[in-house]
């Protein structure tokens, strides 16, 4: 009877060690989808870059998109860079047509989670303007930005 007392005192606190080591990995994954230190994006020009954005917005598409992807279980980094040279441009670049859905993105931050991948992204445009912004999975942005970066991974 001794012997039983034990091995179930055992057991209880593998169980114990087990749901809170559980409860520790998972801690680290909240469910708060905000980007911290968070600064707007705005369009910047290549000779001047103090110039905020202008009033009207640049006419046409971006004429390259650069997404840096960090993050995900593995701690990867990679670059996906698609320019008007490229056999996918025509998927790519029209989702950069009305650059207003860029303003207001967070400029820096970070994935709520160390297992989301973190997407740094520069859409320029060939009037020397580009719009600099970061996202993650998960991020509550625009149907239009998600769709961008989206794409943009997937061209490999």
């Amino acid at each position: 009877m001794i012997v039983s007392t034990q091995l179930s005192s055992v057991r209880r606190r593998r169980l114990l060690a087990s749901v809170a080591f559980a409860a520790a990995l998972l801690a680290g994954c909240g469910d708060d989808m905000t980007a911290t230190a968070p600064v707007e994006a705005t369009a910047s020009s290549a000779a001047d870059p103090s110039t905020s954005a202008p009033d009207s917005a640049p006419a046409g598409v971006a004429d390259a998109v650069t997404v840096t992807r960090t993050g995900g279980i593995a701690g990867e980094r990679e670059t996906f860079r698609v320019t008007a040279e490229d056999p996918l441009a025509d998927k790519v670049l029209p989702l950069t047509d009305d650059p207003s859905v860029f303003e207001g993105l967070p400029q820096k931050g970070s994935a709520p989670c160390c297992d989301f991948y973190l997407y740094e992204v520069v859409v320029a445009y060939p009037d020397g303007r580009d719009y600099r912004f970061v996202t993650w999975q998960a991020a509550d942005v625009p149907p239009e930005v998600d769709r961008l970066v989206q794409v943009a991974t997937a061209t490999r």
